[in-house]
């Protein structure tokens, strides 16, 4: 260096000249000599020149074996490698020998041999290949994932996919028959569902998801799942083929019966399992069942018990056999809605239910009722579930479904405070709605129930709503009921029917449409039979049946003994009733309160039936009041004459007629006729009290202008007659004299 003045550099750096020229030759060496590694910089301190750093770029590439300028490996042609830092490529990547090797290494210019003593070192093919998203065995197909159990916050992609649902196809792993191995339609996925079904019992839930547009057989069962929760089966636009066999496809639950085919077990064990969108459908052809050609031959897909808040939302159900949803062992909190429930045959014989809340088994014990229809209480052999108070299930719930063709929409036993509402029952071949054995506090509202004879001509439809075998409080309000076209096949029709001890039910603001049902003997809209009683209010009855409401209490149940107490029938209009709107039956001995109050009642002549008593000792206590009859020549008819009710009211019996001169008379005369009433079977109350009578005289005039002309004398009575004189005593002219009489019967109280 020239001058090395050693002048510091400064915050402003140095101004010395002499410094100027030896930082411009210490420049010059730095940047442009080829021999020297270092130089002094002007302060003394050695710095890498260009030359001194490439040396040492250079340097660090030999220590790692690094070779520039790879061998080519051309296909077909051999290639030696004599060195572990020599690369070769191929196409667009490099390869170096797959380490330990004894060198040299010989190639032989096949690919498919040499491949694997290679280990690429840079693989654009690769990158191509995780790229590629049409190719199926290509993208993400080369990358290797296996789900683990979410323990933390999500960082990471594989914990995101982590905490995604399951697809059915995960599990693909476990279907063993395939019959053709490229169309999983083909396929048998219990195994798969089990699978599934099983980590999650392990895992404490998850969601299962059925892609849409797939269809899923299930050609064994999947299985039992006694322990399960937050359980998730998701399948919008997808389909499971039920599998066939005796048993349900799928048990949720503990399902242990002991050997009379009771559920031996209550305490929950299965809770928050839901299914949503999956659509299930028999795999077999109708009549492929047992007994004989009118079953599918496949079984419920799912059997819930021991559960708690589950639901199943927005399935439908296809031509299934026995039933669609059953809950079995001691439920609650449940729900079945939006669901569709569908058979394609009308046929009643093919015990297609849609949901059954049964709390007994039929698989080993294929008694359906475990009480005995005499006395209403449990057959020997059966039990209820302890310390559940004679309730199975509590607050099962099926709403805002479609029920077409099947032969049961709802069957209930053993359960109590659940609704059953807004759903439409369409031509169904049995029963809407069955309400059975100490089924308690339910509610039904809202539901439309239609039925169209010719679509659906099965003599097995016998009801829609059934109520019966020790059955407490419940009800039906705001129910439609249509039926289109004349009679059907079935024996004793009847939109509602209870019997067997149903006690209090309520039936309010239900529309019943029957106006062109021909229902013959015995068929009635609402038929209350053996020591039931309801509340009938608010409904509109337009019906061609026999009569709109029968209460018949003729059979006695000696045990409890229980006796027919607290019907009443208020509030109603009827219309078009055949043989009577509202027809009371025999009562069993002490009799219970019979209130019929403020109907409005029309239609044909008999208008309210009254039948005897058993005995004379068995009169209802009846309450009439505030009922208004419209066109109506009779009021109230008793049926025999002995034992009648006693009527405890201020409303009267009223019959119109007329009476008239059998030709023209002269000017004065006396004409004496009479008016027998027997014929109308007067009920006793009103025959034994006070009669009055109305009188109009008309003359010649039959349009009902008054006329002075006629008067009408009474000469005398009888409890079933009348007779008097119609008497003309003004007037000049010969004419038929016409006296419009009204006889009032006040009733006769005790």
């Amino acid at each position: 260096m020239r001058y090395n003045t050693g002048n510091p550099v400064g915050a402003d750096c140095s101004s010395s000249p002499f410094d100027l020229h030896d930082n411009s030759g210490n420049i010059d060496v730095w940047a442009n000599d080829r021999s020297r590694l270092t130089w002094p910089d002007r302060l003394g301190v050695e710095r890498k020149t260009f030359f001194g750093m490439e040396q040492q770029v250079n340097d660090f590439l030999a220590n790692q074996g690094f070779e520039p300028v790879p061998l080519v490996y051309v296909d077909g042609i051999g290639l030696t490698v004599e060195r572990p830092t020599q690369l070769i490529e191929r196409g667009d990547n490099l390869y170096s020998i797959n380490l330990p090797a004894s060198f040299p290494v010989e190639l032989s210019g096949n690919w498919a041999a040499d491949q694997s003593l290679l280990v690429a070192q840079v693989d654009r093919s690769l990158r191509e290949e995780l790229s590629d998203s049409t190719d199926p065995a290509k993208g993400a197909a080369l990358v290797g994932y296996k789900r683990s159990r979410l323990t933390s916050a999500i960082d990471t992609a594989r914990e995101a996919l982590d905490a995604q649902p399951y697809s059915i196809f995960e599990f693909e792993s476990y279907v063993i028959n395939k019959p053709t191995a490229l169309d999983p339609s083909t396929w048998d996925w219990a195994p798969a569902i089990a699978a599934a079904l099983t980590l999650f019992t392990a895992e404490g839930g998850g969601v299962l998801v059925f892609p849409a547009g797939y269809s899923f057989p299930c050609r064994t069962k999947v299985g039992s799942f006694p322990n399960l929760k937050n359980v998730t089966l998701v399948g919008y636009g997808a389909e499971i083929v039920n599998y066939t066999g005796p048993l349900p496809m799928i048990v949720f639950g503990d399902a242990t019966v002991d050997g009379t085919g009771r559920f031996t077990s209550f305490a929950v064990t299965v809770e928050n399992v839901n299914v949503f969108g999956i659509s299930f459908r028999s795999g077999n052809p109708f009549g492929s069942g047992t007994p004989g050609s009118d079953r599918w031959a496949d079984a419920t897909p799912f059997q819930f018990n021991t559960s708690r808040r589950c639901v199943v939302r927005d399935c439908s159900f296809t031509d299934l056999d026995f039933s669609a949803i059953d809950f079995g062992a001691a439920s609650r909190d449940c729900l079945v809605d939006r669901c569709r429930f569908y058979s394609s045959r009308t046929e009643a014989g093919h015990a297609n239910y849609g949901v059954r809340i049964f709390c007994y088994s039929t698989s080993v014990n294929v008694d359906l009722s475990p009480t005995d229809p005499t006395t209403g209480l449990l057959k020997t052999g059966y039990t209820l579930p302890p310390g559940t108070g004679n309730f199975g299930h509590e607050n099962i719930s099926v709403t805002n479904c479609y029920f077409e063709n099947i032969s049961h929409g709802v069957m209930t036993f053993a359960a109590r405070r659940g609704t059953v509402s807004n759903n439409k029952f369409v031509n169904l071949s049995t029963r809407s709605v069955s309400l059975t054995t100490y089924t308690t506090d339910y509610l039904c509202y809202g539901n439309v129930h239609t039925l169209n004879t010719v679509e659906q001509p099965s003599s097995g439809v016998s009801v829609f709503y059934n109520f019966g075998q020790e059955t407490f409080r419940n009800s039906v309000k705001g129910d439609k009921f249509l039926v289109f076209g004349a009679m059907n096949n079935a024996t004793g029709f009847s939109p509602i029917k209870a019997l067997l001890s149903a006690k209090g039910i309520v039936i309010e603001s239900c529309e019943f449409n029957l106006e062109s049902f021909n229902g013959g003997n015995g068929q009635f809209c609402i038929v209350v039979n053996n020591n039931s009683d309801a509340r009938v209010s608010n409904c509109r009855f337009s019906s061609g049946l026999g009569q709109s409401i029968c209460f018949s209490p003729t059979d006695s149940i000696a045990n409890p003994g229980f006796n027919q107490p607290n019907i009443e029938i208020s509030r109603n209009t009827f219309v078009s009733s055949v043989n009577g709107s509202i027809q009371l039956g025999n009562t069993t001995v002490a009799g219970g309160n019979f209130i019929i109050k403020d109907n409005v009642i029309e239609g044909g002549a008999t208008r309210f039936v009254v039948n005897t008593a058993s005995s004379a000792t068995s009169v209802p206590r009846l309450a009439l009041s505030g009922n208004r009859f419209v066109n109506s020549p009779v009021r109230y008819v008793d049926n025999t004459t002995t034992n009648k009710a006693i009527i405890r009211s201020t409303d009267v019996l009223e019959i119109l007629t007329r009476l008239s001169t059998t030709a023209g008379v002269a000017n004065p005369s006396t004409t004496s006729v009479t008016f027998d009433f027997s014929n109308y079977t007067i009920p006793a109350c009103f025959s034994n009290g006070a009669k009055q009578y109305q009188f109009s005289a008309y003359g010649g005039r039959e349009n009902s202008q008054a006329s002075t002309d006629f008067i009408f004398r009474i000469t005398g009575e009888t409890a079933t007659s009348v007779t008097g004189d119609i008497v003309r005593n003004a007037g000049t002219s010969t004419q038929t004299g016409y006296v419009s009489l009204r006889v009032l019967f006040t009733p006769f109280n005790t």
